[in-house]
């Protein structure tokens, strides 16, 4: 019996003793999108990234502009369950969906196995998005590109 609980125990405190993250790397999917990408897009500059497992872009003064998440093909159905939020759009990806009015503007995107959600924040100052809807699909589109159905993420 006390086999059953030391063991569990012993395996709780490694944990905890590891670094968060060890093993992993934070910038593991900046391949699909840079700053300079961005920047390109956007018509931005000083553009600067800060991953911490999803793709975390700022702008010149340090306010986060957009998020990019990536997962399994599955996400993309349990993201947009919701059709009134979402909306199809062509051209981006094997599939792809817009969600406006919702706030922050979002298009969720699989192609083949993969699934990514890019996501422009909100301007707290301005309360409108940073990218427009074209610069959004543009973003997707280059990270939907980037994706090979034939590898893991």
């Amino acid at each position: 019996m006390q086999r059953m609980i030391v063991f569990p125990m012993l395996f709780l405190l490694c944990l905890t003793l590891l670094p968060a993250g060890a093993g992993v790397d934070p910038d593991y999917y900046a391949r699909y999108l840079s700053p300079e990408d961005l920047e390109k897009i956007t018509g931005m500059t000083g553009i600067t990234a800060k991953h911490q497992y999803s793709l975390h872009f700022l702008d010149a003064k340090g306010r986060e502009i957009l998020i990019v998440r990536f997962g399994p093909e599955k996400q993309f159905t349990r993201e947009t369950r919701r059709e009134k939020y979402w909306t199809p759009i062509e051209g981006v990806a094997d599939q792809a969906k817009l969600a406006i009015p919702q706030m922050p503007y979002q298009i969720a995107l699989r192609k083949g196995p993969h699934f990514a959600m890019v996501i422009s924040m909100t301007d707290p100052d301005t309360s409108k998005t940073f990218l427009t809807v074209d610069q959004l699909k543009a973003t997707a589109k280059l990270i939907a590109s980037r994706m090979d159905p034939g590898k893991p993420l």
